[in-house]
């Protein structure tokens, strides 16, 4: 009996001793966790195999991680020129005499890279800790060849400022349409805070009131994926945590949080709700660039549920480009999911539900809902309809949205449900249109004559 109750009190000890190690363990695996989702890495293969092409690089790479892919190694001598024109900018405007302005631009590029490398030696690990990767580079190599890559954002990024608007720039970028694309991509990113150093070093020499964010704008209004400007929001650049992808998400959160909830029932078409006289309205909501409303508009003297509502949504752009930009985004999303909502993986959810057909698109496109440059509407079917399969969805940011739209949940369920039954059925093509109306005039001849029948017998 005694040396039992010694057993009991020995593994009651054992225990006790095994939960500050097993605390400690699920620490560290957070600490871990966290460590990793800020780092810039490659994305798992559950992402990667649903659209390798939108995440590797066509035409440039930044940082290292597609650093020797064979695809992009042609572009790396054209990263020069880009350079080159930024510096440019640095040399006092007085004229040269003949034959010295090769001579002073050669002189002020070389003191300028050597600035910049000096100013960012020191961080050489804090860069290098914000990367996943195996590959180990010469002691200066790496420092070099990231130099380069943000001197040559920076030079990208003011040679398409140059354009009075990102719009009229827009139509013009076909030749920079790939690079543009390719700064977005979450595997070919660079840390703002070094990118922040270089622009310190070069940028804010020639501009001196403009802040990183400011300068950033240009490039992120034209990577945006609707149809309204947006502008930078400041976040901390101390850390490893954010880049250009981070900052295009940031313009894409809303101001203040939103509580996630759930999908009460199955989103319907535009086809279905078009049908039973839903409106569809393109819209801009400043708190929150991907917000969605539901307009009622009731008829004096009758409940909500007769009246006609209207979603409202964002004007969605939609190009050859805008999968990789919501497929990225969603990347990032799922990466970082200790620090990010689901905002961008919610709102193409919401898009795929309600685009089924080319018929879908074809209506939002009427309603000015969607902009659609890719070449044809059942292209852009196929591109929503797809962009979430296989992904995960635990949040969801438009249950309220759809909860007032929900056809089987209120009175306007069955009216609703009803007109779509009675157009699919005697509506759909013009010989049932035809087929119906003369069943109907056939019927009220019959009944006239059975009127007038039953009149003369009596």
């Amino acid at each position: 009996m005694v040396d039992n109750v010694d057993l009991e009190l020995q593994d009651l000890s054992n225990i006790r001793g095994a939960l500050p190690r097993l605390l400690h363990r699920v620490n560290e695996d957070r600490r871990r966790e966290r460590r990793l989702a800020s780092r810039i890495r490659m994305v798992p293969d559950t992402l990667r195999d649903l659209s390798e092409s939108s995440f590797n690089p066509r035409v440039v790479s930044i940082g290292p991680l597609h650093r020797d892919d064979e695809i992009v190694k042609k572009f790396e001598a054209k990263k020069a020129d880009y350079v080159v024109k930024l510096i440019k900018n640095m040399i006092p405007s007085p004229r040269q005499e003949e034959g010295q302005e090769e001579e002073i631009l050669k002189s002020c590029l070389e003191e300028v890279l050597k600035s910049c490398v000096n100013r960012v030696s020191p961080l050489k690990k804090k860069v290098q800790e914000g990367y996943e990767w195996n590959r180990d580079y010469e002691e200066d190599e790496f420092i070099e060849f990231m130099v380069m890559d943000a001197c040559f954002i920076l030079g990208f990024i003011f040679h398409i400022s140059k354009y009075p608007t990102y719009i009229s720039y827009r139509k013009n970028i076909l030749r920079d349409h790939g690079v543009i694309y390719d700064l977005v991509l979450i595997e070919n990113q660079i840390p703002l805070f070094f990118l922040n150093e270089i622009f310190q070093c070069t940028v804010i020499k020639f501009q001196p009131n403009k802040t990183l964010f400011e300068f950033l704008n240009p490039l992120l209004n034209l990577l945006t994926i609707f149809d309204v400007r947006i502008t930078s929001k400041e976040v901390d650049i101390s850390t490893t945590d954010n880049n250009l992808l981070s900052l295009l998400y940031e313009c894409y959160k809303p101001d203040s949080p939103i509580q996630p909830g759930l999908l009460s029932s199955k989103i319907r078409s535009v086809v279905d709700l078009d049908s039973a006289g839903v409106n569809f309205k393109p819209n801009y909501n400043p708190k929150w660039q991907m917000g969605m409303d539901v307009k009622l508009k009731t008829f004096p003297g009758f409940s909500w549920c007769w009246g006609k509502p209207t979603l409202i949504m964002p004007p969605l752009y939609v190009d050859d480009f805008t999968e990789v930009v919501l497929r990225n985004l969603i990347a990032y999303e799922h990466e970082s999911s200790m620090q990010t909502h689901a905002y961008v993986l919610s709102y193409a959810y919401f898009m795929g539900m309600l685009v089924n057909t080319q018929e879908d698109v074809d209506k939002l496109v009427d309603a000015g809902v969607i902009i659609n440059v890719m070449g044809s509407n059942r292209e852009a079917a196929s591109m929503m309809k797809t962009i979430c399969k296989e992904i995960a969805r635990e949040q969801f940011f438009y249950d309220k949205e759809w909860d007032k739209l929900d056809m089987d949940k209120y009175c306007i369920g069955y009216l609703l449900k009803s007109i779509i039954w009675l157009k699919r059925t005697y509506f759909n093509s013009p010989w049932n249109v035809i087929a119906l109306f003369a069943g109907i005039i056939l019927f009220v001849l019959t009944v006239i004559q059975t009127i007038f029948t039953v009149k003369s017998a009596s």
